[in-house]
């Protein structure tokens, strides 16, 4: 099998194309496409472009609307007005609702710390993992990450699942 080697924009181009043949409008299929390159960028391959397929069949699936459904375009409009909150009143929570999160959670609290702000996000999950002794699954994965600047440094930010592995 040959081994093809995309650049970043070439990576976006490519998912842009696939969700949009799809049905995904362009808003929609921008923000998860920005998503998945940037998985791609920071070595994240499990939330890179390997994650259109998924996405794709989500979709075919009826289980979210080309237009909304994914929690990605959500946040990215609501990024601003969090920022601002947070830096008027010290401190802001933002909550997306009926959603679908499929997403590493490194990629909400990078735009944070870039805005030199401190950052914490969770999201539930479906029963896929038994508690410890346990054989009926029970909790999700439930992923949480945190996140702050460090001045001349990189920021120093956190990702992880509560499960031994991301499903």
């Amino acid at each position: 099998m040959e081994t093809v080697t995309l650049s970043l924009p070439e990576a976006y181009a490519l998912a842009m194309r696939a969700l949009s043949a799809n049905g995904f409008n362009e808003d929609h299929a921008a923000a998860v496409a920005r998503n998945v390159t940037g998985g791609e960028r920071d070595g994240c391959a499990s939330h890179g472009l390997w994650r259109l397929l998924g996405i794709v069949d989500t979709l075919r699936k009826g289980k979210v609307s080309p237009d909304a459904a994914f929690s990605l375009l959500a946040f990215e409009r609501a990024l601003p007005l969090l920022v601002e909150k947070a830096r008027r009143s010290g401190i802001a929570a933002l909550a997306i609702n009926r959603c679908v999160h499929f997403s590493a959670l490194f990629a909400d609290i990078e735009p944070l710390t870039d805005a030199g702000l401190v950052g914490l996000a969770c999201t539930p999950g479906h029963a896929w993992v038994a508690p410890a002794g346990g054989s009926l699954p029970l909790f999700g994965t439930n992923p949480v990450a945190f996140g702050w600047p460090r001045g001349d440094k990189p920021p120093f930010i956190f990702d992880m699942a509560t499960s031994v592995a991301a499903r």
